[in-house]
């Protein structure tokens, strides 16, 4: 599990928290754009192991192959970031996705948001991008937790009739 970086050394600290591995799928058609976004990660004190895909179709076999952490999508990626995300959402994984946007009108976000994406960022606004992703991470790790302790219940549940029943 990934946690929140640490932001830098606090007053008294003598060095700052090596950087966590993150690993990004980056559904981008722009080189450059992808790199700011890394960049973002990197300064945020995330060291991304990533892949960037310029479509769906290569979004998909990079899902087959790898073990990621989180997903961003451009929203203008061709072909449309909201069918990306609702094929994504045919994956049977809890797989956080932040849609990255140059410009984006609000019913946009909220399709988005409703496809499966945790959170927008803009791309013009990349502060945004560390706080959203750590938000998408911690959300990913309670929801397993959850189901965790939910499966354990069912279990206790399951031991404790077949004890009463004998």
């Amino acid at each position: 599990d990934v946690a929140a970086p640490r932001s830098g050394t606090a007053p008294g600290e003598h060095a700052a928290a090596p950087p966590l591995a993150l690993h990004v799928l980056l559904l981008e058609d722009s080189v450059d754009d992808a790199e700011l976004i890394l960049n973002e990660l990197r300064l945020g004190g995330y060291e991304p192991v990533a892949r960037r895909v310029a479509s769906r179709e290569e979004m998909l076999e990079a899902l087959e192959d790898g073990s990621w952490q989180i997903v961003f999508l451009d929203h203008g990626i061709p072909g449309g970031a909201l069918g990306s995300l609702e094929a994504l959402a045919g994956f049977d994984v809890d797989l956080p996705a932040i849609l990255i946007a140059r410009v984006i009108e609000e019913e946009e976000a909220a399709q988005a948001l409703r496809a499966g994406a945790r959170d927008f960022v803009s791309k013009g606004n990349l502060s945004r991008l560390v706080p959203a992703v750590a938000w998408a991470l911690d959300d990913v790790q309670t929801r397993r937790q959850r189901r965790e302790g939910d499966e354990a219940l069912r279990q206790s549940e399951r031991r404790l009739r077949v004890a009463l029943d004998a």
